[in-house]
């Protein structure tokens, strides 16, 4: 059976990198699948980019802070003073402080749930 893997290849422009996966088909074994997938090479910035952002999306700022520091990146400040608020949004949601979370929605980002009549509704 033919596999598929995904090829690393990467065009810079004047104002940003682009990385994009390019499929690479084989049709060898399971061992020579593998390690042609540990052939292939990853920019280690994207990666860790990616991993910030998964760790303050899930409002792990204290990880992302400590994480951001060892790998040599700079968070900005809007990444992270946002995270305290999007946790409290979290958590009354979760405890079923619905009223309170749309209060600190409204707060937050007053015309989200105008401009986003599902979210409003799944809200309510």
């Amino acid at each position: 059976a033919a596999a598929m893997a995904l090829s690393n290849t990467s065009s810079a422009s004047s104002t940003c990198e682009s990385h994009v996966l390019t499929p690479v088909h084989h049709t060898g074994t399971k061992s020579e699948w593998m390690e042609a997938i540990e052939q292939q090479h990853l920019e280690r910035s994207p990666l860790n980019r990616l991993i910030i952002n998964y760790l303050i999306t899930e409002g792990f700022k204290e990880a992302a802070e400590i994480f951001a520091q060892e790998a040599g990146i700079t968070l900005n400040n809007v990444d992270l003073t946002s995270v305290d608020e999007r946790l409290k949004i979290r958590e009354a949601i979760e405890n079923g402080k619905i009223q309170d979370a749309i209060c600190l929605i409204n707060k937050k980002a007053p015309e989200l749930l105008d401009q986003n009549k599902q979210l409003a509704f799944h809200l309510k």
